[in-house]
């Protein structure tokens, strides 16, 4: 480390005016004597040994002639080596200092403390405390006003040497003490903080910034890291809120739990300590023994309370949990309530990043109020700040940074941050980019050939590739080893039987980074490399029937800890790659039945064999890269959410769940269709993501969302509403997105409920209709014309635009030229615009007559207005014909709310009340007695 400097301060004219010293490396800010800038309005400061000299103008000198002292700030000092100011007690008489001038060093020692009188230019001050020094020699003290006096065991400046100073002890030189002569000017106080925060203390005169740069000696260097806003944030409120001291940062590996962590501990001004989980030891009682041993120094309790007087807590950072001593895990109730009462006590903060499966079991065994508790849900976790893959803007701006083109890598990949990673490193050591489009799978193999290639040349440059091939064999044995007993890790003789330390292997596959130390043994570097590698030699024929089996033979599940899921599911993930989605089906249809099983006998809380027939379920199904293949799992797994929507064996296949398995609409719509009633939440989530699924794109939807017409199930047991009541809603919900495709889809529709939605739609969304008429009327398919017919008329009672009625004519004139029965239709239609009724009115009237169904009193009834007695003569006929004829004619008057067809209409009930008076009293209906000027039927009667 370089040596901090002192300067001569000089006048324009060049004459020495005195020294000064470095404070402040931010601002450039100089500590100096008042006596070296006393009456002047520019000075220039000069390095021993440098040819340049820089200028300083008044505004940039801070003179403090109360205190002797003065301020001087340089720009192109910013950044230089600087003095540390000593705290603590002033020097006692007789403590050795050294005079550090520009060139060279004088011994000096202080003799006495008390008050000296200082005579500036201008006036006389008073300085209290200030020491007498001896040993040095009264003629350099005039030139020397300013240089500090150093401590020479701290190295540490203890005061800065004056001039015109006298004393009552008549003692020739004196010094002025900066931190008391800081009490009285706000300027100088914040130089002295600023000094305390950058320039480095140790020792005794430990500083915020020596035990920051005492604890950056351990933390990781993070790759360059992707701004995730959300975690920032996170890490932000919890550092500066109160009353919490533990915050889970939870993620898969590879999705940059550690990156986060070390860019917090790089960003963040409180100082951050970071540990590994392999850095816990089995005789620890809480986080601070760690703390201890490796804090060189301070004790822990001395660094907590350092960067609370600084204002800002401890940050300790325990990145991999899961890598703690097995039996201290099993035991982690009281190794974390004394941690938490450790934090407390001292206002540290403790961040633990880990696998949401440590989480899960983890959390439950600390002490209430003490977790962090974030905007964001955690779906069903305890209270944790999720990490996992990149948001699309963020995966862009790391491929555009890496220089990945968008469609170079396979949508598994395109977001996920190790993988992103690895595919640089590979992309930037190829001489041409790699051709296709890699999965994650495919990135950690092309890397971990890299990676061993990269090792082979570090030992045998001449023939690296025989050599390469040797070391991945010896990678796969070292992944093998790390399926035994223990926490995933490679114990320290077997690394030393696979990479010896004697032919440089060892030193080769540290330096790439494909192993590191951890705790006694060693580690792959990366998890998901790791947990990748192992998966390849796993034995799933007898894992599988251990961990989930509701009846095994026998029990060994308690000694594999849930986080070592990882390389169950890379070997899952394997036999799909290797032999096909058929024989990964039979594996994960085994796991279905179990968790069936499991939900059926519904353990609280689940039994082992259920938490891992269900995560291992889970987790591979939303690791392949088509879900569709494994419809047939995903409906067995469906159909058992709704028997048991609360069972804790099945908390893990929540809406969040469904949401991200990658499959295609159809499929995704059929499941969600037989998830609705399995959601307690209303409105449900299920019945949300299909409502964005459709709002997205409606076209592909809605035929889909037809499908569910037939569903009969209520959509929750306290509710009288269906599964296909729900998507009628949905569909009448989102009408607007697509509506000529809706008419269409509900058009080719055989479903009562299709027919209800299209003649709500007639008068909700009329305009819609008649387009769709219209179109229906023109089609050369036989059920179009169909539909034409059936719902022309009932548009046409809603439809007012002219346009609209164009559309209706058109349609109607085309159903009168074709064969199959269209004409009474078509003459409802046309009978209800007033433009093309009188050409139409008559041979209506004679089809109604006649009996056709497609024409109805609702389709006359308007033409009253215009033609009162040909059509009031057709439903006075209608109304003395036997069978239902009569009710549906006075229902269609009841129904008028215009006054003129009103009138007639009330006119035509009473007369059919005089004539049948045993019909009086449905005669007599409300439309009726609503009619100003006419008697009730009732009444005439």
């Amino acid at each position: 480390m370089q040596e901090p400097q002192t300067l001569t301060l000089r006048d324009l004219a060049g004459r020495p005016r005195g020294t000064g010293f470095l404070v402040d490396p931010h601002s450039g800010t100089l500590l100096t004597s008042h006596a070296a800038v006393d009456s002047l309005p520019r000075v220039v400061l000069h390095a021993p040994g440098a040819d340049t000299t820089v200028l300083v103008e008044a505004h940039d000198i801070t003179p403090l002639p109360g205190q002797g002292l003065a301020l001087v700030r340089a720009d192109a000092l910013r950044g230089s080596p600087a003095f540390l100011l000593a705290g603590g007690e002033p020097p006692a008489p007789g403590t050795a200092l050294s005079l550090r001038l520009p060139r060279e060093t004088l011994n000096t020692e202080a003799t006495a403390l008390g008050a000296v009188t200082y005579t500036a230019t201008d006036a006389f001050h008073l300085i209290e405390p200030a020491l007498e020094l001896t040993g040095v020699d009264p003629d350099p003290c005039g030139h020397t006003a300013g240089a500090p006096l150093v401590d020479p065991g701290t190295h540490t400046v203890r005061a800065v040497l004056g001039t015109a100073m006298h004393g009552a002890g008549g003692g020739r030189c004196h010094a002025v003490l900066p931190r008391a002569a800081g009490q009285w000017s706000e300027e100088l106080a914040a130089v002295l903080e600023a000094n305390g925060r950058t320039v480095p203390g140790y020792g005794r005169d430990l500083n915020l910034a020596g035990l920051r740069t005492l604890t950056a000696a351990g933390l990781p260097k993070p790759p360059p890291p992707t701004e995730r806003p959300g975690v920032r944030a996170e890490f932000d409120r919890f550092l500066a809120g109160a009353g919490t001291h533990l915050l889970a940062l939870v993620g898969d590996p590879g999705t940059g739990r550690t990156t986060e962590l070390a860019a917090l501990a790089h960003r963040t001004d409180a100082p951050a300590i970071h540990l590994r989980g392999a850095d816990l030891r089995l005789t620890d009682t809480g986080v601070r023994d760690a703390l201890h041993r490796v804090l060189p120094g301070p004790s822990p309790e001395e660094a907590a309370a350092l960067a609370r007087q600084a204002g800002h807590p401890l940050v300790v950072l325990l990145d991999a949990p899961e890598e703690m001593p097995p039996v201290l895990a099993r035991d982690l109730g009281v190794w974390s309530t004394r941690t938490a009462d450790w934090l407390r006590r001292h206002g540290a903060r403790l961040i633990v990043a880990c696998r949401p499966e440590f989480w899960e079991h983890a959390a439950g065994r600390l002490p209430a109020g003490i977790l962090h508790r974030p905007e964001t849900p955690c779906g069903t976790l305890p209270p944790c700040v999720r990490v996992g893959d990149l948001t699309p803007g963020e995966a862009a701006d790391v491929r555009a940074r890496y220089g990945i083109p968008g469609g170079a890598v396979h949508p598994d990949a395109a977001r996920h941050p190790l993988a992103l990673r690895f595919l640089a490193d590979i992309r930037a050591a190829a001489p041409q980019p790699p051709s296709g489009v890699p999965r994650r799978c495919d990135i950690l193999d092309a890397w971990l050939a890299l990676t061993c290639l990269r090792v082979a040349r570090r030992i045998t440059p001449a023939d690296p590739r025989r050599t390469a091939a040797r070391v991945a064999g010896r990678v796969h044995e070292a992944a093998r080893r790390c399926l035994g007993p223990g926490q995933g890790e490679l114990d320290r003789a077997a690394f030393e039987e696979l990479f010896p330390w004697t032919d440089g292997l060892a030193g080769a596959v540290l330096a790439e980074g494909l192993l590191e130390p951890a705790g006694a043994g060693y580690r792959f570097a990366h998890e998901e490399l790791g947990d990748w590698l192992q998966g390849a030699h796993l034995d799933l024929d007898t894992a599988l029937p251990l961990l989930t089996d509701p009846q095994p033979r026998e029990r060994r599940t308690a000694s594999v800890p849930p986080h070592r899921i990882g390389p169950l599911v890379e070997a899952l993930l394997l036999v799909g790659r290797r032999h096909g989605p058929d024989a990964l089906r039979a594996r994960l249809t085994t796991l279905a039945v179990s968790v069936a099983a499991w939900a059926h006998t519904a353990p609280e809380p689940p039994a082992p064999g259920a938490w891992w027939a269900a995560h291992l379920l889970g987790e591979t199904l939303l690791r392949v890269p088509d879900a569709g293949p494994q419809l047939p799992v995903l409906r067995l797994l469906a159909e058992q959410l709704p028997v048991y929507p609360a069972g804790p064996v099945l908390a893990p296949f929540g809406p969040s769940f469904w949401h991200r398995l990658p499959l295609t609409a159809a499929d995704r719509l059929e499941l969600l269709r037989l998830l609705v009633p399995a959601d307690p939440a209303r409105p449900s989530r299920f019945l949300r993501e299909a409502g964005e699924l459709l709002a997205a794109d409606p076209v592909a939807v809605q035929p889909l969302l037809a499908r569910w017409f037939d569903d009969e199930r209520p959509v929750s047991a306290r509710s009288r509403v269906t599964v296909g009541d729900a998507a009628t809603a949905l569909l009448h919900t989102h009408r607007a997105a697509a509506p000529d495709a809706l008419t269409d889809t509900l058009a080719d529709t055989a479903h009562p409920r299709a027919g209800r939605l299209l003649t709500a739609l007639c008068e909700d969304e009329p305009s819609d209709l008649c387009r769709a008429v219209d179109r229906w009327a023109h089609d050369p398919r036989p059920a179009r014309h169909t539909a034409a017919a059936v719902y022309g008329p009932r548009a046409a009672r809603h439809a007012t635009a002219d346009a609209d009625r164009e559309l209706l004519a058109r349609a109607a004139l085309a159903l009168l030229s074709r064969p199959g029965g269209f004409k009474g239709a078509a003459l409802a239609i046309l009978v209800h615009d007033p433009r093309t009724r009188q050409a139409y009115l008559t041979p209506a009237l004679s089809l109604f007559a006649a009996g056709d169904p497609c024409l109805t009193p609702a389709d006359l009834v308007p033409a009253l207005a215009t033609h009162p007695e040909p059509v009031l003569a057709a439903l006075r006929d209608r109304l003395d014909e036997p069978g239902t004829g009569p009710a549906d004619v006075l229902r269609t008057l009841a129904a008028e709310r215009d006054p003129v067809v009103a009138r007639h209409a009330a006119e035509l009930a009473a007369e059919y009340a005089t004539r049948h008076p045993e019909a009086a009293a449905a005669a007599a209906g409300p439309g009726m007695r609503r009619t100003p000027g006419v008697a009730s039927p009732r009444r005439a009667g």
